[in-house]
Parts: C-alpha cells; sequence; structure tokens
C-alpha cells in the first residue's frame, strides 16, 4: 500500500514538476502579474500546510483530492476501509482549513 502511495505521489510531483503557474488550469486572460503571484504563493502555502498533516490525513487527502481516485480505490491503496478513508478525509480536511485560515490571518488577508 505504502508503494502504490508512494508511485503515485511521485508521479504526480513529477508530471507538474517544472510546469509555469495556471499551466494544465484554466486561465483567466483578466489577471494580472500579482495574481498569479498570489496564486503561485497560495500553492505553495497549501503544500506546506498539507505536508504538516499526519500521514493518515495527508495520504487520503492527496489520493482523493488531489488524485481524484473515488473512496474504494484509496481504501485499495492505503489497505484500508471506506470508512477509515472518509474519516481521514474530514479531519484532514478539517485540520487543513483550520490551518490555511490561521496562515490567511496571519498574512492579514482575513479577520
Amino acid at each position: 500500500a505504502k508503494i502504490a502511495y508512494n508511485t503515485f505521489v511521485n508521479g504526480y510531483h513529477k508530471k507538474n514538476r517544472g510546469k509555469p503557474v495556471g499551466e494544465g488550469r484554466f486561465v483567466d486572460n483578466r489577471r494580472g502579474p500579482s495574481e498569479a503571484l498570489l496564486e503561485n504563493v497560495m500553492d505553495k502555502d497549501i503544500e506546506k500546510a498539507l505536508k504538516s498533516l499526519a500521514e493518515e490525513f495527508r495520504s487520503a487527502i492527496v489520493l482523493v483530492d488531489i488524485g481524484e481516485m473515488n473512496y474504494e480505490e484509496s481504501a485499495m491503496v492505503l489497505n484500508s476501509t471506506v470508512g477509515a478513508v472518509r474519516s481521514r478525509l474530514s479531519g484532514g480536511r478539517a485540520l487543513l482549513k483550520k490551518k490555511l485560515y490561521e496562515h490567511a490571518k496571519s498574512m492579514e488577508f482575513t479577520k
């Protein structure tokens, strides 16, 4: 299970290595340089917050939310049950939301 997870993560990073901001995504032509910079910073902040999560939460989020696997596929990769994957997703998303909110407050993006 760990080998399958690591293979997926390594492949994802290899596929996206060196891509400029916005590549592979819908790009809004009205966006200026400051918006592109902010998007790049936010991507790094999200990645940092994701890496700070416990492995069980991070792996579920990476497989389902980033890798777009369904619950059953993720459960097979993680050698777990669908219920455990859903629980880890719920907990991981809540922790990620809290970390990103705290970061946004520290950057004065929100009150």
